[in-house]
């Protein structure tokens, strides 16, 4: 499979769950976290499903702020019903609530409070064990061997050793005494190998250390009693001189290259001209005391001085901050720079609606209605009548198909309504319905730039309501798939019934 690993979250967990993360895969355990794989232009909800198929286990990040979320409910319901391990790592000692209960109270879990760091490894050592991964590609997470001798199971003979021969002894002579016969080496006992090692390695690095502890303390005795010595010239006279003049150095390219932000506009006041006065080299004031290796004086590099009057002073435009302005643009229906993102107001060519969805480059994409209505998909006559719209992608195409049916206005009420809105609306399929309903993200940037505009908002989740799409062939002829928004589910529902619609329309 391509993951290891679906981390189940919060949003409002994300810190804890990238370090999880970077644990993990440092562990070489593939994980599919939902910030970083899935894309803005991905339709959420798809997936979520295929990484769900994609992932051997399953890890939930559990907190007040998961207790609280019904998404992650659909999470987990996906993985218990395809037979996948659970593992909770709880970052709070709050109790199961609702969907959680029932899935999450019976199975392994690992407390992680208040520190939820310091069980990285515990969850690592989990997953290792739950999905039977193959050592040697998870070293680090197995616990260190430590070598031991092990002693024989079937006691042996000792083995006799030769007798050492003695060389003869020398003869003594007159310079040098005679060289005594030389000993049978004892052998050398593994324990006491290391401990002697040890003992010189210790022994070496106290050594290093007396002598840098030596060093850094002469380095700063030195530096002190050069700092004692006198000065040539003295300390007021300096300071005297330092307010007197402003000298800089005569490289002024810095200066010359520095430019005005384009997102920070700059009010235009009269500055008066800068003076720039090239200072001819001048021999030191006064020249060194005795003690000075250096008996010749040393001329003063020549310097530039900058003279500033002051009535060059230059004060910031007061105006909207950047915040404001983003904000501005998103109301106003301008894409900053030409380019649109999810939630902005859209304004042009006689269409009006919010981005809920837009291409890479920012340029196009599809908007949803500022206004919604609540009306029948079919009458009466026309609930069994096929009509051959069962696109789940495209609602132009489903749009197309109903459109060929004679009076398609009178019988097909809610495509009626989109049409009405102009020549580019059209229902929605079910995956584009899904991608601003049960989307959360998508779902609060559009909102709020609907109450913004005061108009109303999409139902959240949690609340009664279902929306209509344009997706035919749910269970029998008719029936069309609908998203219930009090648990963010697809249902299946009769033609004839009244529910919410949504036109939408590409740009």
């Amino acid at each position: 499979m391509k993951y290891d690993v679906f981390i189940s979250y919060s949003s409002h967990d994300q810190k804890v769950v990238e370090g999880l993360c970077a644990y993990l895969e440092s562990q070489k355990i593939r994980c599919f976290v939902a910030y970083r794989d899935i894309l803005p232009t991905d339709v959420w909800a798809s997936v979520i499903v295929d990484a769900l198929e994609q992932s051997r286990m399953m890890v939930v990040v559990f907190s007040p702020h998961f207790n609280l979320s019904r998404q992650v409910d659909r999470e987990i319901s996906l993985a218990s019903e395809a037979m996948k391990p659970i593992l909770t790592f709880r970052i709070s000692d709050d109790a199961f609530k609702g969907v959680k209960k029932y899935y999450l109270e019976n199975i392994n879990w690992i407390d992680a409070f208040p520190d939820p760091e310091m069980a990285f490894g515990s969850v690592a050592r989990h997953i290792v064990q739950l999905l039977n991964i193959c050592p040697t590609e998870n070293a680090e997470v197995q616990s260190p061997q430590v070598p031991s001798v092990v002693p024989p199971l079937v006691p042996q003979e000792p083995v006799s050793q030769p007798t050492p021969v003695v060389p003869p002894p020398i003869p003594p002579m007159p310079p040098m005494p005679p060289t005594p016969p030389t000993p049978p080496a004892s052998p050398v006992e593994p324990p006491q190998r290391e401990t002697k090692v040890s003992r010189q390695s210790l022994v070496r690095w106290v050594v290093l250390a007396a002598v840098a502890i030596a060093l850094i303390v002469g380095g700063v005795v030195v530096g002190r009693l050069l700092h004692s010595r006198p000065t040539a010239v003295p300390q007021a006279q300096v300071v005297e001189e330092l307010k007197a003049e402003v000298v800089i150095a005569p490289d002024t390219s810095i200066i010359n290259n520095i430019e005005a932000p384009d997102s920070l506009p700059v009010a235009a006041v009269d500055v008066a001209p800068v003076k720039v006065e090239e200072a001819a080299p001048q021999p030191s004031a006064k020249a060194a005391p005795a003690q000075n290796l250096d008996a010749t004086p040393r001329p003063r590099r020549a310097a530039s001085k900058v003279t500033i009057e002051p009535k060059s002073v230059v004060v910031p435009k007061d105006g909207p901050s950047v915040e404001d302005r983003v904000a501005k643009m998103v109301l106003e229906g301008k894409g900053r720079n030409g380019l649109y993102e999810v939630g902005y107001y859209f304004n042009r060519d006689g269409k009006e609606g919010i981005v809920f969805e837009v291409t890479q480059d920012g340029r196009h994409g599809k908007i949803i209605s500022m206004q919604q209505m609540h009306v029948a998909w079919a009458q009466a006559s026309a609930v069994n009548m096929p009509t051959n719209a069962v696109s789940r992608t495209r609602g132009d195409e489903n749009a197309a198909m109903i459109e060929r049916v004679g009076q398609w206005a009178t019988l097909f009420p809610a495509y009626a309504w989109c049409r009405s809105l102009g020549a580019d609306w059209y229902l929605p399929s079910i995956d584009e319905l899904r991608l601003f309903t049960i989307n959360d993200e998508v779902r609060y940037k559009v909102n709020a730039t609907l109450g913004a505009k005061q108009c109303d908002a999409i139902i959240n989740i949690g609340d009664h309501g279902f929306y209509w799409s344009s997706t035919e062939g749910a269970r029998v002829q008719s029936n069309v798939w609908v998203v219930n928004m009090y648990d963010g589910k697809l249902r299946s529902a009769n033609k004839v019934g009244s529910n919410y619609i949504r036109a939408v329309a590409q740009f």
